[in-house]
């Protein structure tokens, strides 16, 4: 999960948003540092071989439909909570459920990420993972605490960087590997949760758009009606040329598969210059969504019980210390749990969507 959380601080500084504009915040959504570094794209498709090919295609044009769908329900309801866009009926219960799920799945990438930090201090510096995810979830928790709006921002725009350089690594090691037979064979599945190909594929579109609804309605209003329908198709294609980037590499290089930052692994064995280059933006890209993503909590929980603004200190520790003891259960580990359980809570917000457009096509809500 990229920094897209700190896009809704923003929102009152915008007044419309162009295309492009939409279309690569839209991928910037999904390029996180479990989809940039290829562990994500090969535990959710890689190892299903040529039929993960079938799997990744599946999940970036849904993702697209998707996109649509939730602009348009937005537009239509009127709204810019994220809870009452997906949530057609009044239900206090529901709508407190839904924000405190949302919730908890920011937390969860904050969790993978500091994880994430540790396994990159690890690979590049020989730092152990427990020491390398304490000091990235302590300095996450202290620039937090700063809340600079402006680093947030800075922050945001490092994922064309990011982007930018998965795609050298894989011309690169195109390059260095010409000739080299591109290996799609199955790889054992060892995640329970996503048994095969289709319901991993499922899985993945819902956990990661269960991840934008809170992002993606606020910028509603934002949006005409053309740029609201081009924006997510562009901005999914954008996505299809990085994972056939990351997947094409990963191929090249199976032995890469093997370690918690596949794409790190290849930049290293090209040049372990590359591998130090690479290492930076992809350091700030999981700094960026941790900072972004315990903000959003913190800032929802202050919302919702005003008292912990005074403890704010208290609750930033807290819950960086719940992430990094979180992380320890490693970065791949983190992705094959959490990310499944989150896609298939997922599933449920779909289901909701989709009756919401369906009640308003009937009903003829009012159209903004």
């Amino acid at each position: 999960m990229p920094p897209a959380y700190a896009i809704i601080m923003f929102m009152e500084d915008i007044k419309m948003i162009k295309t492009t504009e939409l279309a690569y915040s839209y991928a910037g959504f999904f390029l996180g540092a479990g989809y940039l570094s290829g562990q994500e794209l090969w535990q959710f498709f890689g190892v299903y071989g040529k039929n993960g090919i079938f799997g990744i295609v599946l999940a970036i044009v849904s993702l697209a439909l998707l996109g649509i769908l939730l602009f348009a329900v937005t537009r239509s309801a009127g709204t810019e909570e994220f809870d009452r866009a997906v949530i057609r009926f009044y239900s206090p219960m529901a709508l407190r459920t839904f924000a405190l799920l949302e919730m908890f799945f920011t937390f969860a990438v904050f969790v993978v990420m500091s994880a994430g930090g540790g396994a990159l201090f690890e690979q590049v510096l020989g730092v152990h993972h427990a020491i390398g995810s304490a000091l990235f979830c302590v300095a996450v928790a202290a620039v937090s605490l700063k809340g600079l709006r402006g680093l947030l921002k800075a922050l945001s725009l490092l994922v064309p960087v990011l982007t930018t350089t998965t795609l050298l690594i894989a011309i690169l090691a195109l390059i260095r590997n010409n000739g080299a037979h591109i290996i799609l064979a199955p790889a054992p599945v060892t995640n329970p949760l996503v048994g095969n190909w289709v319901i991993s594929a499922i899985t993945y579109i819902s956990y990661n758009f269960f991840g934008a609804v809170c992002v993606c309605v606020p910028m509603a209003k934002h949006l005409t009606a053309k740029t609201a329908k081009v924006g997510p198709a562009l901005g999914c294609a954008i996505l299809g040329i990085i994972a056939a980037a990351v997947f094409s590499s990963m191929a090249m290089n199976p032995s890469s598969t093997d370690t918690q930052l596949p794409m790190l692994a290849i930049a290293q064995n090209i040049d372990p210059r590359l591998g130090y280059l690479s290492a930076v933006p992809l350091l700030f890209g999981m700094f960026g969504t941790s900072l972004s993503a315990i903000v959003a909590v913190l800032s929802y929980g202050e919302s919702r019980i005003p008292s912990l603004h005074s403890r704010r200190t208290q609750v930033t520790a807290a819950l960086a210390i719940i992430a990094w003891s979180g992380s320890l259960f490693g970065f791949d580990k983190l992705i094959s749990v959490l990310y499944p359980i989150c896609g298939y809570v997922g599933i449920i917000v779909i289901v909701l969507l989709i009756e919401r457009r369906i009640y308003q096509l009937r009903h003829r809500e009012n159209q903004l």
